[in-house]
């Protein structure tokens, strides 16, 4: 059966734009989407940022939602329902064949030892059969994870009921499906990335900076401790028809998409709104800098610092230093605003740092004890020129006391501890040069 919702129930839940609008990308798998939120999350803050990618929302209590300005992972239309208001919706899409072998070779990729959690039955089963098999298995998990389940992820009710059977006519599915995309906000194809890549910029109304290495592609995944190299098969005549099998309704719903895609964006200008050297750029004004483990470092270079934990680093020597670029050429004082943690673990210590550019003492910072929370804001704001004429703009940390924990007695941590750095905001103070979601 399907709900009550109604289409202009799907043209209603999108909001017009306001400047503390939250942002929603609906991630369906392998759709190139991992490289879009990466560079959608320097537009937040860490603590912003919807921490549960492949949760149900409606098993949070709205109040819980409240604090969370970007939503991004594997949901469906039906989420959006339950995200505060106002809020903006943007989403990918990808040829649905082509969808299908990337997510095969992606779950095939993973090492034994490192089967996710949430898709450990995918990838353990990708890894036992060839493509042909996969595409044939009965499995009902496999099943909803690849057959027509793009079309899926845009319907407000259930793709099939009773008896697997369809909950409404294909046409009807596509209609319904087409609906809700064309009340998005913006949405992008995968095959046509750069000019989507620009649409959405347009739509959010900020420059879209995407990282210079594509995330989690097989490329980037094949080095990591959780992915090894596979090799990638080619459809034979017998696996293409299963995979136009897989897709009937997907493949209806991308072409009318496209189509659909080219009326509403094919106007604008592909670019995005973006700075003027954009294309060299690695950051914008008004991105946030995010250091923690779930984080894409981008435009960043470190020195003297730690992994990156779940929450940000730790400096691990007494002269860290942060690299940041390139950013757009500043039109006005430049001002960092840093979220911080300091090494201090007696009640009555203190650590001293001091910021420096270009080996010129800029700011002083003290730091006390607190057993109130970790997180410690401090402001610098810099001339212009303290970007370079490539556009970098290098600090310098002097750490008076760096201490380890183990020497506190407060864990078995060695290291020599100063400041943790959990994510730096960046901007330029003369509004002809500051564009993003904060002016």
């Amino acid at each position: 059966m399907r709900t009550a919702l109604s289409r202009a129930c799907i043209r209603c839940r999108v909001s017009e734009w306001r400047l503390m609008d939250r942002v929603f990308f609906l991630h369906v798998p392998k759709t190139g989407g991992s490289s879009l939120t990466a560079a959608l999350a320097k537009k937040f803050a860490s603590w912003e940022i919807f921490p549960w990618h492949h949760s149900r929302l409606d098993l949070f209590d709205p109040s819980d939602l409240m604090k969370f300005r970007f939503f991004h992972g594997h949901f469906t239309m039906a989420d959006f329902d339950y995200i505060p208001k106002p809020a903006r919706i943007v989403t990918l899409l990808r040829e649905p064949r082509a969808r299908i072998l990337s997510l095969y070779h992606y779950w095939r990729s993973f090492k034994k030892d490192a089967l996710p959690p949430y898709e450990a039955h995918h990838s353990r089963v990708a890894k036992s059969v060839g493509l042909n098999t996969f595409l044939g298995l009965p499995n009902p998990s496999l099943r909803v994870a690849m057959d027509n389940a793009l079309v899926q992820a845009y319907l407000p009710y259930p793709l099939r009921g009773r008896n697997n059977a369809l909950t409404a006519a294909p046409d009807t599915i596509v209609d319904d499906a087409l609906e809700a995309l064309n009340a998005m906000t913006a949405f992008g194809i995968l095959e046509r990335f750069n000019e989507s890549i620009g649409v959405i910029g347009e739509a959010l109304k900020t420059p879209v900076i995407l990282p210079t290495q594509k995330v989690r592609s097989f490329e980037s995944l094949a080095g990591s401790n959780e992915h090894e190299p596979v090799e990638r098969e080619t459809p034979l005549l017998e696996t293409s028809a299963l995979l136009d099998s897989r897709t009937e309704i997907d493949r209806l719903f991308y072409d009318r998409a496209c189509a659909l895609f080219d009326r509403k964006f094919g106007q604008q200008r592909t670019g995005g709104s973006v700075p003027s050297n954009a294309g060299a750029a690695a950051l914008a004004w008004g991105d946030w800098i995010n250091f923690g483990a779930a984080s894409h470092l981008d435009g960043v270079k470190l020195a003297g610092w730690s992994g990156q934990e779940e929450w940000g680093v730790w400096s691990i020597t007494d002269h860290p230093a942060v690299k940041l670029g390139p950013l757009p050429k500043p039109t006005g004082p430049v001002r960092l605003t840093f979220a911080l943690r300091a090494a201090i673990f007696d009640a009555e210590g203190e650590q001293s740092v001091t910021v420096l550019v270009r080996d010129r003492p800029i700011e002083s910072w003290s730091f006390a004890f607190d057993n109130e929370g970790d997180r410690r804001m401090r402001m610098l704001t810099l001339p212009q020129s303290a970007v370079d004429d490539d556009g970098y703009l290098t600090l310098t940390f002097r750490i008076a006391q760096p201490v380890s924990p183990f020497a506190a007695g407060v864990s078995e941590d060695r290291r020599e501890l100063g400041i943790g750095i959990e994510n730096i905001h960046c901007e330029c103070l003369n509004r002809a040069g500051q564009e993003g979601f904060r002016e």
